[in-house]
């Protein structure tokens, strides 16, 4: 009865409140119905299909640029909005909203718990709004944008929970102008899997995904082997050159390492518990501003074959009410293979492991103005680094633990300078 409403009716279509149960998945599809609104007062949908409770489809497959858009979209496909719905999956394999060939779609106030992948971005969409939704307990991601082709998405004031395989995830495809700003991202991860997992994961391929903020966001977690709150991975060396081999006009996007992930504002949120707060490997100009960092038991922070990364004022943490979580103390910073990066006005207490800030065969950091305190081991640690600096600081010994300010072996080119050592 549903999909024949949506089949022989233009525009709105209203849920009276009440719990529909579908036996199929129900197909929106744009070009035969234009300009669709799917809204609710209070209605339930309880999806016992393999399909995906609703599968928006779209014949849009152009850019943002007008020229682009043909006529038919123009006339009749712009904006499908989806409010006020709540889907339930009652079926391991059920997507909650799946999305395809859409422009200036629009998902808001929408309840989705126990589906597959709650809200599923595949093939090609544009200028995507995902706000003050509740995405809860999926199976596998929150919002996962799969090899899309998508420019300008915003994610915003939602609450995206306990989704097993990730809270959002961005897997390869073609994306730009991504926005996460002012959700709460928590506990998504599988208690009992040892899968790599993350709250916000982003994994490039060979075009890339850059142009972004992650802004204004609460990102916990409970501890997972190898997880993170926030992860970024650019295509490492080899990949690049497996990526140029297979197909040297797409891999020209990346003619330089790092190009296919950066270009990412990741500031003002409060990131916590998890092995690492933000793990960043294989990406280039990425800020990372005024962040708070609370367990990182690993690392706080770990960047790994990075180049232009910039990261001010970051507090990091030691909180000894949260002990009940595990090691109370916080990794630190590390970067590894790095260039051309810097490190201004961080604040980092009692960091538990070998260093509070761990430099491994990089050149060209420079290190001022931050504050150590009460580090269980060296200050700032550095083996084979050329070309650095590490100059007006402060070390305060607190705790008695500090063996080293600063420490350093097979380096080169230094600066150590205008420091204080209490």
């Amino acid at each position: 009865a549903i999909q024949k409403a949506l089949d022989t009716t233009t525009g709105g279509l209203f849920f009276p409140a009440g719990t529909y149960r579908l036996t199929q998945g129900l197909t929106v599809d744009l070009a035969a119905r234009g300009h669709t609104h799917l809204r609710s007062a209070g209605a339930q949908l309880i999806n016992e299909s393999n399909a995906p409770a609703l599968h928006i489809l779209g014949s849009h497959f152009g850019t943002a640029d007008p020229p682009t858009m043909t006529q038919q979209v123009a006339a009749s496909q712009l904006m499908p909005t989806v409010s006020g719905l709540e889907i339930v999956g009652a079926n391991p394999e059920a997507d909650g909203i799946r999305l395809e060939g859409t422009y200036m779609g629009i998902i808001t106030g929408v309840t989705i718990r126990n589906c597959q992948h709650g809200i599923h971005i595949p093939n090609h969409n544009r200028n995507l709004i995902i706000s003050d939704c509740h995405i809860y307990n999926c199976r596998g991601v929150g919002i996962f944008l799969d090899e899309v082709n998508l420019h300008q998405i915003n994610i915003h004031g939602s609450h995206i929970s306990y989704n097993k395989a990730g809270g959002i995830k961005v897997l390869r495809g073609n994306v730009r102008n991504l926005q996460i700003v002012g959700n709460d991202i928590e506990y998504n991860r599988d208690p009992d899997s040892d899968e790599l997992v993350a709250d916000i994961w982003i994994i490039a391929g060979p075009i890339g995904i850059r142009e972004g903020a992650i802004v204004g966001n609460t990102i916990q977690a409970t501890r997972t082997p190898g997880g993170a709150n926030v992860r970024i991975e650019g295509l490492s060396p080899e990949q690049q050159q497996a990526a140029q081999e297979e197909d040297p006009s797409v891999a020209g996007f990346g003619r330089s390492p790092g190009q296919q992930a950066g270009l990412f504002s990741i500031a003002g949120n409060l990131i916590t518990n998890q092995e690492y707060n933000i793990l960043i490997s294989d990406a280039s100009g990425i800020s990372i501003g005024d962040n708070q960092h609370i367990g990182g038991y690993k690392r706080n922070i770990m960047l790994q074959r990075c180049q232009q990364i910039a990261v001010t004022g970051a507090i990091i943490d030691y909180i000894h009410d949260y002990e009940g979580y595990g090691d109370p103390l916080c990794g630190g910073i590390e970067l590894d293979q790095c260039t051309a990066c810097t490190l201004t006005g961080c604040i980092l207490n009692g960091c538990g492991k070998d260093a509070g800030l761990t430099l491994d065969n990089c050149r060209g950091i420079n290190v001022t103005g931050c504050t150590f305190r009460s580090p269980q081991g060296h200050g700032v640690q550095m083996d084979s680094v050329t070309h650095s600096r590490v100059g007006d600081c402060i070390f305060l010994d607190d705790g008695g633990q500090m063996t080293a300010a600063v420490t350093g072996q097979n380096c080169t080119g230094n600066i150590v300078e205008g420091n204080l050592i209490a």
